[in-house]
C-alpha cells in the first residue's frame, strides 16, 4: 500500500510574504542612503564626506528587515521557526 505524498505549502518570495518589513526596509534603505551618502556627496561643499560608518550598519539592518519574516495575526511564530 503506498501513501500519496502531502503537498506543500506553497511559500511565497520572502518579498511577498512580509509586506510590513519590507516596506520598512526599504524605506531605511533609501532615507539613510539619501542623508548620510547622496547628500555630502552633492552639497557642493568639499569638507563634507559620507558618512559610511554610520550608513553600512544601518543598511545591514534594513537588509534584514526586508528578508525578515512576519509572524502571523493570531500570534503564531513564522512558518518553519523553531516551535
Amino acid at each position: 500500500m503506498s501513501v500519496a505524498p502531502q503537498p506543500q505549502p506553497s511559500q511565497p518570495g520572502a518579498l511577498a510574504g512580509n509586506p510590513q518589513t519590507t516596506a520598512a526596509g526599504v524605506v531605511a534603505a533609501v532615507s539613510t542612503l539619501l542623508m548620510l551618502v547622496v547628500h555630502p556627496l552633492v552639497d557642493g561643499d568639499p569638507a563634507t564626506a559620507p558618512n559610511w560608518a554610520v550608513a553600512v550598519p544601518i543598511v545591514m539592518t534594513t537588509i534584514g528587515l526586508v528578508l525578515a519574516k512576519d509572524a502571523k495575526a493570531k500570534g503564531e511564530p513564522p512558518a518553519g521557526g523553531a516551535a
